[in-house]
């Protein structure tokens, strides 16, 4: 989807391709802090769930104009904050609502309703 590339119909594994990161259900589950069957918030101070950067995610679906008219400039962002990269604190990922029941219903879990939509995860203290 991103930078004029078009997803096969294969499921989408967690990769990273250029600064950008395509995230599965559980990856973006374990960013959220939230249980990656129920997508209930995970008790606070939990182990489990230890990241140390911060996310961002475009939610898009295949079908939708937008997301593709989006998705070059997400990346192009992506590419200038060296997201995903040792010179940055930014992971940035993109996340098909509807590629499988499971990513429609961790989508609705955080009321998505339309596409594009963007989320951002922080970690640690705001500054």
């Amino acid at each position: 989807l991103a930078s004029g590339q078009s997803a096969g119909s294969t499921m989408t594994m967690p990769r990273r391709e250029h600064n950008l990161d395509y995230l599965d259900v559980d990856t973006l589950a374990y960013y959220l802090g939230v249980d990656g069957t129920t997508f209930k918030q995970l008790e606070e101070g939990s182990t489990e769930n230890v990241v140390d950067h911060d996310t961002a995610v475009m939610f898009y679906a295949q079908w939708d104009q937008n997301s593709h008219t989006l998705a070059p400039y997400w990346g192009k962002i992506a590419e200038l904050l060296e997201a995903g990269s040792k010179n940055s604190n930014l992971v940035m990922g993109l996340f098909n609502c509807e590629e499988s029941l499971r990513s429609m219903e961790l989508c609705q879990a955080l009321n998505v309703k339309r596409y594009p939509s963007m989320i951002f995860i922080g970690h640690g203290p705001f500054r």
